[in-house]
């Protein structure tokens, strides 16, 4: 399949990929800021404590299953 006599045959991803790489890095941090937004260093604090206590904690039992009869 060769060009098509209309014109000069153009890529989509190329002809456009930066400026959709731009739209999707402005919307990832805009997103990133507003889940940042009203939170303090000390609820960060906490939260990584709360991580370190749960990756601390033993692994629970798994439960007995009751013989069946």
């Amino acid at each position: 399949m060769g060009p098509r006599p209309e014109g000069p045959r153009e890529c989509l991803v190329t002809n456009h990929s930066a400026e959709y790489l731009l739209r999707l890095t402005d919307e990832t941090e805009t997103a990133v800021l507003r889940a940042l937004a009203g939170r303090t260093l000390a609820e960060g604090l906490d939260e990584l404590r709360a991580v370190d206590r749960a990756a601390a904690a033993p692994a629970p039992e798994p439960p007995l299953l009751a013989p069946s009869h």
